[in-house]
């Protein structure tokens, strides 16, 4: 994870739904090949 130390609340609630963005876009990404 990043250092989120210094910044304001709002900055570190979007990079962390930015990370979640992509893991669960590679996870369904994943689920789709599957089928």
């Amino acid at each position: 994870m990043l250092s989120h130390e210094g910044l304001p609340p709002e900055r570190e609630t979007l990079e962390y739904a930015w990370q979640m963005d992509i893991l669960l876009g590679k996870a369904s990404a994943r689920l789709t090949t599957i089928q």
